[in-house]
Formats: structure tokens, C-alpha cells, sequence
């Protein structure tokens, strides 16, 4: 649920759709199991940046922006550095087996569509697919005269209107996505104890996106 909300300085003033202002919520997110024990928390802390007339003035482009168009050779490195994805399952990683400087190995994502924001929603669910949206939510669509809860992430057109440079995923999508990263190196009698990440920028149609890792640190917190 929501906790908090205050005004800050724009903090992302080198993106050219953003200005002024911003919002930045607080919201908190439990977990429970079928006994309404609580077996996890998520708090996510959201920037709000205006779309005034000026930010999608400065964020606007003269031309269509079209999606980066890959090389052949480019689409078979991205083929092949999937095939390179290691998922632990059920084979134990012991504290004997992990030193500090390990990789964790990669994931790839990508090239970014709309089927691959429609494959995560078609799981998640969102308020504005089946049920109606709270008054004054989402973004308003002139074409239809109604508002729309996900219109910018899957249409080019809206994503524009909002400034920004074409359609783009949500924050839990690769937020959620981007931790198959740690749970594929601890595998399945692991425990992701803490997870914490911060998206300061856009993913569009076309992006792929290379998610790697490595030890830091190994310690034992009694």
C-alpha cells in the first residue's frame, strides 16, 4: 500500500523529456502465505516526472524515431550469450564452492518488443486490462477520449505524448526479470535474502539488454 509522497528537484535532468519537478512515492508490498504469515516485503520508492507542454516539448523528436536495426552478426552474438545462461537448479552451491570475485554468470534479454511486455503483463495482471481504473489514473488517450493505464509502454503514439522516445517497458518487469540473474546462481535450495535495484532509464522497442554479475563480498552475519 501507499506510504508517503513528496516534491524533490528533478533529479534526472540529463534526460531530455524531463523537467522541473517531480513526485517520488513511497509504497509498500506484502507477501503472505495461506496462512497470512508474512514471507516478504517490497518497497519501491517511484520518480513522477511532469509531461507538461514544455517536457514534451523537450523531449520531442522532429523525425520517427525508428528501433536500432541489428547486424546479422549482432543477432547471433545475442543467440549465443543466451545459450551461455546457467541455471543452477538442483545442484547445491556450497560456501566452500563461492569466492569473492566469482562472476554469477549472465542473463540476456532482449531484442525488447511489445510481445515481451505483453508475455510479462499476460502473468503480473494490471488494473485497466479487466478491471476499471481509479479516477484520474493513467494517461489520457485523444484518440479514444478515455484514459489508459499501460498506453505508453505498448503504444509508440503515447509514449511520445508522455516524452519519451518511443515504447517502453515497466520498472517490475525488469526488476523482476533482472533477479532470475541471482536465482539462477544459487539455485534452487538458495535464498534471496535482500534484493534492491534502481531503472534510470528506458528500455524501448528494440533494446536488449545484458544483465552480469559478481561476488563482493563473503561474510557471516550472526
Amino acid at each position: 500500500g501507499f506510504v508517503d509522497a513528496k516534491i524533490e528537484k528533478n533529479k534526472f535532468s540529463g534526460e531530455p523529456m524531463l523537467s522541473g519537478d517531480m513526485m517520488v512515492t513511497v509504497s509498500l508490498c506484502q507477501y503472505r502465505n495461506q496462512r497470512g504469515e508474512v514471507l516478504a516485503l517490497a518497497k519501491s520508492f517511484v520518480d513522477h516526472s511532469r509531461s507538461d507542454q514544455e517536457s514534451i516539448q523537450r523531449g520531442k523528436e522532429e523525425t520517427f524515431i525508428q528501433p536500432y536495426r541489428y547486424s546479422d552478426e549482432e543477432i547471433a552474438r545475442i543467440a549465443e550469450d543466451k545459450k551461455k545462461e546457467e541455471m543452477r537448479g538442483n545442484w547445491p552451491r556450497y560456501w566452500e564452492d563461492v569466492a569473492e570475485g566469482d562472476s554469477i554468470g549472465q542473463i540476456v534479454v532482449g531484442p525488447w518488443t511489445i510481445m515481451s511486455f505483453f508475455a510479462w503483463m499476460a502473468a503480473a495482471g494490471m488494473r485497466g486490462i479487466r478491471f476499471p481504473l481509479p479516477p484520474g489514473a493513467g494517461v489520457f488517450d485523444p484518440r479514444l477520449n478515455t484514459r489508459t493505464t499501460l498506453g505508453p509502454h505498448a503504444d509508440y503514439d503515447l509514449a511520445r505524448v508522455v516524452g519519451a522516445r518511443g515504447n517502453y517497458d515497466l520498472f517490475p518487469e525488469r526488476e523482476s526479470l533482472a533477479s532470475i540473474l541471482f536465482t539462477n546462481w544459487m539455485g534452487d535450495d538458495g535464498f534471496l535474502w535482500k534484493y534492491s535495484c534502481q531503472l534510470r532509464r528506458f528500455v524501448v522497442h528494440g533494446d536488449t539488454c545484458w544483465y552480469r554479475g559478481k561476488i563482493i563480498k563473503k561474510y557471516v552475519d550472526d
